[in-house]
Order: C-alpha cells, then structure tokens, then sequence
C-alpha cells in the first residue's frame, strides 16, 4: 500500500490537474453565459473523443515501460519513449485535422444549426492544440513507467495557473482583449497544451537521471519490439473509444432535450470526470505496480498490486461519493447562478455520487488487466456495459420515457456498475488462473 500510494500521488495530482483545468473552463465560461457553455460542451463532444481515444492508443508506453523496468532493461525503456513521442504527434495532427470539419460533424449528429456552428468554431480552436496534449501524455506515461511521476505533476500544476490567467484575459476580456467566451477559453486550452508539451520533452531530454534509460542516444523503431506496445494500445484505444463514443452519445441526447439539458450533463460529467481521474491515477499506479510484476514473473504479487489498487480507489473514491450525496449545493452553486440550471443539476450530483465509486473501479481493474497484457478481453466488457447497457438505457429512459437528463445520469450509474463488476470478475479469474499455473511450474 505504501509503495502504490507513492506512485499513485504524484499521478492522481496530475490526472486530476488535466481535469482541474477543465473545471475552471467550464466554471468561468458557466459563470460568464448559460449558452457559452452549450458552446463550449458541444465544442468539447468530438475533440475530447479523438483525444480519448488516441491516448488509449498510447497506453502500451506506460505498460511496456513498466515491463522493461520491472526486467531491469533500461535502455528498452527509452526506446518506448522514443517511439512514443513522434506516434502521438502525429496521431494529434490527424485529429486536428477531423476537428477543423466541425460543423458538418455536427450537423451530421442532429444539432441544432446554430448551435452547431457555435461549437465547431470552439473545436476548431480546440484541435490545434491536440498534438501537444498527446505529446505530453507519451512523456508522462514514459515517465510514471518508471516511477518518477513527479515531473507530469509540477507541469501541470503551472500549466493550472497559467490556464486560469489566460481564462481570466481572453474569456471575460481584460488586458485590452475582447470579451471571446468559450472561443477564449479554447485558445487558452491550446496555448497552455503547448506550453504542457515542451515543458515535459526538455525535461526528459535534459534529466540528468532519465540518461541510464537512453532517452538522448536514438534506438532505432525497432519495429518488431514495438509490436506489443501497439497491440496494448489498439486494444485500449478502442475500449476508450467504445466508453468516450458512448458518453459522447449521451451528450448528444442532452442536446436534443435543449440548452439547458446539455449544459447540466456537462457539468455532471465534469464533475465525474474529475473524480475518474483520481480513480485514473491509482489505476495508472496500479498497473505500473503489474507490469513490473509481470515483467519479473511474479504472479502473486501481481494479483496483490491489483487487489491493492481496488481498495485504494474505493476508499478514496467513496469519500467523494459522499460529499456529492451530503452537500451537492456548494458544488453546483460552484459551475452555475443560473437558478433554472441550479434546480436541473442538483439531482444529478446525488446520482454522481454512486457513479464516481463505480467508474474508479472498473478503470482500476481494467487497467491492472492490460498491466499484465491482457488485451482483448477489458475492451470486450468495456462494450458490453457502454453500448450494451448503458447506451439504451439512456435512451429508453431520457427519450423514450420522457425522463429527461436525470434519465441520462441513471444510465451512466448502472453502465458503471456493470462495467465494474465485469472488470473484476475477469481480474479475479485471470489471476487465480495465473498463480496456478505458476505452482503447476513449480510442482
């Protein structure tokens, strides 16, 4: 437990701090317009998914790192950054490109024509800044892999400051700006991605005790060794773009109920969002933690690290669950003055409470699956539960029914739930089947 935490803190600082800036864009842009929200919501659908998406691409970086460390082969380590950080870049170059074609996208997914067009100019903006945020997400991974997490952490608190001062410039207008809203917000979010990237990059190249790993002496792509790192990453990828497609789903049918619908789904899911990246912490510490057991075999004290990361994400997670159920006012009040948006957003955050327990655990154990390089079988149950649970619910309930946006946020609970007790079940199989196997070996 002492070992996960000291990964873990360092992590959830970061993963929570990428949200944290999420939070005070939609804070400032709620508080500066109701309808810059909408905009900034809708803006936010498509760019996120691509960036959600790529970054499960990238997720061989922190496995395979974890491996080769826990085998004690340094120089491999390096050769997964070096391979990394040129793959995410240009990965983040082909989803800037699909988020200039915002408006037809959009248009496509049945928003309305003026609201559509609102979004896409924020997209726009947003997408030129996705290379640099996959860029820093390659490093980070490479750098927790290793266990020296700390770096990501310090970047992203500056880049948090740096955020809320050119928030407070471009989207209410000071310093002899204009006034921009949500357009202001997502140019803030490009430039501090920018600053998030370089930041990071120089200081791998330039730590002095990141040079055992050969981060500065170029090892070739090595094509054949890059094959698991990729197959990690595929299969992540399309387990985060089955869950983010689905939630990006629910989005869409909060913006068909109307403005005000889709701006409490997005806080809601903001503020689930933040809570996921506490619980994305502990699970990225959790599977750092497998992979190093893996890489040297050890199949009990693999099963350990993922049993360890579950109670760890539980406890801390319920602590959270219950401040949303006890005083969801003060955090509402928090995005919103809007009364009418008050009065929709209230219930929603006493569902959130359950929601955020429940979507710790299954990105715990489905994370600590892929520390192990158990590939297919998290991104089948990610499937099952997101498109074939909570998907028609959402709609059976908030369309169908007529239940509205709280019909939304119950479809995001019970998806949770299943997807967490599929993880498990398929954690717990896995590692017992593992440990026998081991004493098989032995006998």
């Amino acid at each position: 437990m002492r070992e996960l935490v000291r990964l873990a803190a360092p992590v959830v600082v970061a993963r929570t701090g990428i949200l944290v800036m999420v939070l005070v864009d939609t804070i400032m842009v709620g508080r500066f317009a109701t309808d810059e929200l909408a905009h900034l919501a809708l803006g936010n659908t498509v760019a996120v998914t691509l960036l959600v998406i790529i970054i499960g691409l990238l997720t061989g970086t922190v496995a395979r790192t974890a491996q080769a460390y826990g085998g004690e082969d340094w120089y491999a380590c390096g050769a997964v950054w070096q391979r990394a950080v040129p793959y995410a870049f240009a990965l983040g170059l082909i989803a800037t490109a699909v988020c200039q074609a915002g408006q037809p996208i959009l248009a496509c997914l049945g928003q309305d024509p003026a609201l559509g067009q609102a979004g896409a100019s924020v997209m726009a903006i947003i997408g030129l800044g996705l290379p640099f945020a996959l860029t820093f997400t390659a490093s980070s991974f490479f750098l927790e892999g290793v266990k020296q997490p700390l770096a990501g952490m310090v970047v992203i608190v500056a880049a948090n400051l740096l955020n809320a001062a050119l928030n407070w410039v471009l989207i209410y207008g000071h310093l002899g700006m204009p006034p921009l809203g949500a357009v202001g917000s997502a140019w803030a979010t490009t430039l501090v991605r920018i600053f998030m990237a370089l930041a990071l990059v120089a200081y791998v190249l330039s730590a002095t005790r990141l040079v055992p790993f050969g981060v500065r002496r170029w090892q070739g792509w090595q094509w054949r060794r890059w094959a698991e790192q990729r197959r990690i990453g595929y299969a992540a990828a399309v387990s985060h773009g089955v869950e983010t497609t689905a939630f990006t789903a629910l989005s869409l049918m909060a913006g068909m109920i109307g403005a005000t619908a889709l701006a409490a789904f997005s806080i809601l899911m903001n503020v689930v969002a933040i809570a996921f990246m506490m619980g994305l912490g502990i699970a990225v510490a959790t599977a750092v933690r497998v992979g190093i057991a893996f890489g040297r075999g050890d199949w009990s004290d693999l099963a350990l690290a993922g049993w360890t990361g579950l109670g760890l994400s539980t406890v801390v997670l319920g602590g959270v669950g219950a401040a949303l159920l006890v005083v969801p006012e003060p955090i509402a009040s928090a995005y919103t003055r809007d009364a009418v948006l008050l009065a929709t957003l209230l219930p929603l955050l006493a569902v959130a409470g359950g929601v955020v327990v429940f979507d710790a655990a299954q990105v715990v154990m489905s994370l600590a699956s892929r520390g192990r390089s158990d590939n297919l079988w998290p991104t089948v149950l990610h499937a099952v539960a997101y498109y074939g649970v909570m998907l028609p619910v959402g709609w059976g309930m908030a369309i169908d029914r007529g239940g509205g946006v709280f019909g939304l946020a119950v479809a995001v609970l019970v998806g949770s739930i299943v997807s967490a007790a599929l993880q498990t079940l398929r954690f717990a199989w896995r590692s017992r089947r593992d440990r026998y196997d081991q004493g098989d070996r032995i006998r």
